[in-house]
């Protein structure tokens, strides 16, 4: 029965301590850069890094996923 007792005091306690320390490390640092609004696309660099390379990516990886599925073909025959 008192380990029963003891169990729970220990893992309520822990509990606790989880959130206490999830709320610590949720507080905005200062140095941190901070979201400054929707992104500006009217920008080279941004234009580049928001649109076309995660459509080259996307694009790259529709290729590779037709090459998977002719050399899993391939090796079925």
């Amino acid at each position: 029965m008192k380990i029963g007792i003891v169990v729970k005091v220990m893992a309520s306690s822990v509990w606790l301590m989880y959130i206490a320390i999830g709320h610590v490390f949720a507080q905005m640092q200062p140095d941190i850069p901070q979201p400054r609004g929707p992104v500006d696309l009217s920008e080279t660099s941004n234009l580049v890094l928001f649109i076309i390379l995660p459509v080259l990516v996307f694009i790259g990886f529709l290729f590779w996923r037709r090459a998977m599925k002719k050399r899993a073909e391939k090796g079925e025959q």
